[in-house]
């Protein structure tokens, strides 16, 4: 069941019609991101990882970009909702 709010900012620059683009659903949450964050997180104990430099860097890579895609996300939802006020 959707939110009946409006939409939310735009995702991406790609547009799939001519009607449309991407926007973050209102009722989304940032718990799905959070989640994988969480999980990337854990793999730095695994010991796959933790013996391995270039893995561990790599893990660390995508922690990061998860965190700056994370922070621009919700830098753009508070741009936008500063907008409906």
């Amino acid at each position: 069941k959707r939110s009946c709010l409006p939409d939310g900012p735009k995702v991406g620059s790609v547009t799939l019609s001519p009607r449309g683009d991407w926007r973050m659903p209102s009722d989304a949450v940032a718990a799905l991101w959070v989640e994988e964050l969480e999980e990337l997180r854990s793999l730095r104990f695994e010991p796959e990882y933790y013996h391995d430099f270039k893995k561990m860097n790599e893990l660390d890579e995508r922690i990061d970009a998860l965190h700056v895609e994370i922070d621009h996300l919700m830098e753009t939802w508070e741009s936008y909702s500063e907008h409906l006020e």
